[in-house]
């Protein structure tokens, strides 16, 4: 087997990177699925140099990469920073523009509640008014030369204005709308529900079980693990659920 491309003519042109870690990712591959493991020094010292082969492509693949990307890297860096101002400003004048209508619309609101509670207390009102009134009624039924048709009008008539302000007083609310003239969209309150930590102990004992905490977590630790068996250098000293071993790799 060849570590190397097959040769061309004396001169050949110097092949791209990406050509070049295309010839040895071909040479790779014989390498693995030809030789389970080195026999002997000759074929070490072969798979020494096609590792230094693979670095250097890997070496110029990256510098490729930057060079290529340079440019393109500076006109994006140019444009964020040609929005970037322009965006945070209309970003703080929209939430304050927000604020304001925010604390409009909480005004409206309490006018609507407040509206609302004086239609129930009329309906209460008209009610009572309404109970009064039948019990004149029932008084003037009683009374001698009592005047019964006048009072039964006069109940009559409260008992509707007691419907009528009972209908009032259940009708919902009109929703909060704040209509402008350029959007045919109206803004009003929306109710939305946050979530914020009381205490770091029982928030992280809430979603322990999570998968996605219990992977983030597991990520996390094993990363901090790996950093202190690193300067440990030891297989004792692992924190409670790790484990430091030693891995051995040809560099």
């Amino acid at each position: 087997m060849s570590d190397t491309p097959p040769m061309g003519d004396n001169n050949p042109p110097e092949s791209t990177p990406l050509e070049r870690a295309e010839e040895l990712v071909i040479i790779g591959n014989r390498w693995i699925v030809e030789r389970d493991t080195i026999t002997d020094d000759d074929m070490a010292r072969r798979a020494r140099d096609f590792v230094t082969q693979l670095r250097d492509v890997s070496k110029r693949l990256m510098d490729a990469k930057k060079a290529e990307l340079a440019p393109h890297e500076k006109t994006v860096a140019d444009i964020k920073a040609k929005y970037a101002t322009p965006t945070t400003k209309v970003a703080l004048a929209l939430d304050a523009m927000r604020l304001k209508l925010t604390d409009w619309a909480t005004v409206l609101q309490a006018r609507s509640t407040a509206e609302q509670k004086r239609k129930a207390e009329e309906a209460t009102a008209a009610q009572h008014e309404a109970e009064q009134a039948q019990l004149r009624v029932e008084d003037e039924m009683r009374r001698a030369g009592g005047n019964a048709i006048e009072a039964q009008m006069a109940a009559q008539q409260a008992n509707k204005q007691a419907e009528e302000a009972a209908r009032n007083a259940a009708k919902a609310p009109a929703p909060i709308r704040i209509q402008g003239d350029i959007s045919g969209r109206a803004m009003g309150l929306r109710t939305t529900w946050h979530a914020e930590i009381t205490d770091e102990a029982l928030a992280l004992k809430a979603y322990a079980k999570h998968p996605d905490v219990r992977a983030a977590a597991l990520e996390a630790s094993l990363k901090l693990a790996n950093a202190s068996a690193k300067i440990v250098k030891a297989e004792t000293g692992a924190p409670p659920g790790f484990r430091f071993f030693p891995k051995q790799i040809a560099a």
